[in-house]
């Protein structure tokens, strides 16, 4: 007798039992199903049927090793000047490693991801622009047609947006502090009182871009270097772009295996938005510094094994 789902699916789920395939409608109705093993295997039915029924979650990338650096400088977000068309509706998460991107989007922008926060009338949108366009939506900012790119957004009263990373734990121990650095940009003045794109992260299991319980890290905000008149700016002109804003988060608590998501908001000014953008971002995470030490020191003490077997190895020759 074999109680181990036989077959699950998103609306039904089956089990072998004395040589006869049951439903879990049908353990349900069963006299079998008083049987704490056939009860015990109708759950395990349900429980693969609801998982199958849930969205799939937001792909993150790889972080393998503590203190190493990932780093990205966007330029394979699209250039050509226009719009990408989102037919997945309000307030849908698209990744730039999915459909409709180009594949070399996709395998260069693996793990990012926006959202567009919609109020009554808005669409979703995301631009290729060099600040020009006055719309509200996700840009990939730049000359048009120049790889040079920067990720970023302009609000408006019906499409205010978000965007950001997404990465998993892979080191094998928990890690309790973070460290970001990244350029700011202003693509487009939009002539108000000044913008903000506002840093904040979350980490668990099950968190993504619009799932978790975020920390505001003000720090790592971006607000407008230009509140002038309504227009298009060069956000690689040095009065634009400030560079090298950095901080490093401690205290958290990164499990393995669980994820951290780093992203930033676009706050909804009144009047005509700016258009702001972060550009050459990097990321490096490491654990208690107890822990960190302690790896430090198995490591060389590896390497000055190593080393004396080497010389022994020398010394017999």
């Amino acid at each position: 007798m074999s109680l181990l789902p036989h077959r699950f699916a998103r609306d039904s789920c089956s089990f072998e039992f004395k040589r006869r395939r049951v439903s879990l409608a049908e353990n349900k109705r069963s006299g079998y199903s008083s049987w704490p093993a056939v009860r015990y295997a109708g759950a395990v039915c349900a429980i693969l049927s609801a998982w199958l029924a849930s969205p799939t979650a937001q792909a993150a990338i790889s972080y393998g090793t503590s203190a190493s650096i990932y780093s990205q400088n966007f330029d394979s977000l699209p250039n050509a000047a226009g719009s990408i068309p989102l037919s997945n509706g309000a307030n849908a998460i698209y990744e730039f490693g999915a459909a409709p991107f180009s594949p070399a989007t996709q395998a260069g922008m693996a793990g990012w991801s926006f959202q567009n926060t919609l109020v009554a009338g808005g669409a979703a949108r995301f631009l290729v622009s060099d600040g020009t366009s006055p719309t509200g939506a996700v840009h990939s900012f730049g000359t048009n047609n120049a790889p040079d790119r920067a990720l970023g957004s302009l609000a408006s009263n019906s499409n205010v947006s978000r965007f950001g990373l997404v990465l998993t734990n892979d080191t094998g121990a928990a890690l309790t502090s973070f460290t970001v650095a990244f350029t700011g940009e202003e693509w487009r003045s939009g002539a108000s009182l000044g913008e903000l794109l506002e840093f904040s992260f979350a980490t668990g299991p099950n968190v993504d871009l619009a799932t978790g319980t975020f920390t505001n890290v003000p720090a790592l905000n971006f607000a407008s270097l230009s509140t002038g008149a309504n227009a298009a700016l060069d956000g690689n002109a040095a009065p634009n772009r400030t560079v090298g804003i950095t901080a490093t988060i401690t205290g958290i608590n990164w499990q393995a295996g669980q994820r951290l998501v780093v992203r930033w908001s676009d706050v909804n000014g009144s009047g005509n938005d700016d258009g702001l953008a972060v550009d050459d971002f990097s990321f490096t995470a490491v654990p208690e510094p107890s822990t960190w030490a302690a790896t430090i020191l198995a490591l060389a003490g590896a390497a000055g094994w190593h080393q004396r077997r080497r010389l022994q190895g020398l010394r017999r020759a």
